[in-house]
């Protein structure tokens, strides 16, 4: 396993728990999309750090990125199959009340 980086605390955290969970060889057979999971984790622990001491539009920034890297993560985390499956979706807006009995 090549790592780009050391992971951090989070990233550590995350490749012993996908380890554990996992396999060691389904990490390594998986290797570029686990290294940049725990990549994303530890970006995400040292964003809500700043984010705790941030204030004003710095804070506002730091919300952004926080949004944006929890979405990369979770993208990442269902590419690697890690997610349940979704569930069958109604689509948007109220259901409708023409599907009610109880009128």
């Amino acid at each position: 396993m090549k790592n780009r980086t050391t992971p951090a605390v989070a990233g550590k955290k995350l490749l012993d728990w996908l380890t554990n969970a996992c396999g060691p060889d389904a990490v390594q057979d998986n290797w570029p999309l686990v290294d940049e999971l725990c990549s994303l984790a530890d970006r995400l622990q040292e964003t809500r750090r700043l984010l705790r001491a941030a204030a004003g539009p710095e804070r506002a920034r730091l919300i952004r990125s926080e949004v944006a890297l929890s979405g990369q993560f979770l993208k990442v985390w269902k590419a690697l199959g890690l997610a349940d499956p979704d569930g069958p979706s109604r689509g948007p807006g109220r259901p409708s009340s023409f599907d009610r009995e109880d009128i």
